[in-house]
């Protein structure tokens, strides 16, 4: 385990989401009762008041500058999740079954204190070079905007 991953084990609150456009930002009191808790190699997305869990497993390097991470989705134990069937549907109405791979953010981070910041753009998007949130824009594929920014402060 390096240095940062021991670092990350804990808990840790939401202190900060930066997305843009900026009403697309939870509330204040939805933030409040979302978790993260990191176990190895581990995280867990919980949310006050509700069973639904996230997990995902994720890994660092720790030589790049900004360092990276890359989370990819998983079960409770810390597997890989399966690729999921999906249905597209074609014009003429016909629906397609493929498989999809499970989900797959890169990211960078940096500790701040005892802060903990992400940056990190949706499944497929290309890793942040800086933390700084970027506006979805409707005029390019998704993959290529909508980068968020996360402060965590790790709980005592």
């Amino acid at each position: 385990m390096t240095d940062d991953q021991a670092r990350m084990q804990g808990t840790w609150l939401v202190e900060k989401f930066e997305i843009l456009p900026e009403d697309e930002i939870p509330p204040p009191d939805e933030l409040k009762q979302v978790s993260g808790i990191v176990k190895g190699n581990v995280i867990t997305i919980e949310f006050e008041g509700k069973e639904h869990k996230e997990h995902a497993v994720f890994a660092l390097d720790v030589n790049k500058s900004p360092k990276w991470i890359d989370v990819t989705e998983a079960n409770a134990k810390g597997e890989v999740a399966p690729p999921k069937k999906v249905g597209v549907t074609h014009k003429s109405g016909k629906i397609e079954y493929r498989e999809q791979a499970p989900e797959k953010m890169l990211g960078i981070y940096k500790f701040d204190g005892d802060k903990l910041v992400l940056a990190f753009g949706p499944d497929g998007a290309p890793r942040p070079t800086e933390f700084k949130a970027v506006p979805r824009r409707k005029d390019v594929d998704e993959k290529d905007s909508g980068l968020v920014v996360v402060v965590y402060l790790k709980k005592k």
